[in-house]
């Protein structure tokens, strides 16, 4: 199975299940303990308990799983070689970004008076 990336929805949320899991795995093989986890999350203990009995936010979801494939602080150059990533993947375009050969499927409606 290929890498998917995360994406969440705002209203989306991460169960209390995965959540546990999350924090048995970081304390199993990354020996971080609620001292860590609260300072690489940016929240007190207290939080962490509260999102394992209740499910935590998506914002928490994605740095869960940024935290379980190592990934460190967006920096500046991580910007730019993602903006040149995703420029290379875009089809050509012409005009006011209009893929080439576009042509829109009908006219526009007239405007009321």
């Amino acid at each position: 199975m290929q890498n998917q990336p995360v994406v969440a929805k705002p209203s989306e949320r991460m169960p209390a299940s995965d959540f546990t899991a999350f924090l048995d795995w970081a304390k199993r093989n990354r020996k971080w303990g609620r001292r860590e986890l609260k300072i690489l999350l940016g929240c007190g203990i207290n939080q962490i308990q509260l999102w394992r009995s209740q499910g935590a936010p998506a914002y928490i979801m994605i740095a869960c799983h940024a935290l379980a494939y190592g990934l460190g602080p967006m920096t500046a150059t991580d910007c730019a070689a993602f903006d040149a990533t995703l420029a290379a993947s875009r089809k050509p375009t012409r005009g006011r970004g209009r893929p080439k050969g576009y042509r829109p499927s009908q006219k526009r409606p007239e405007a009321r008076p």
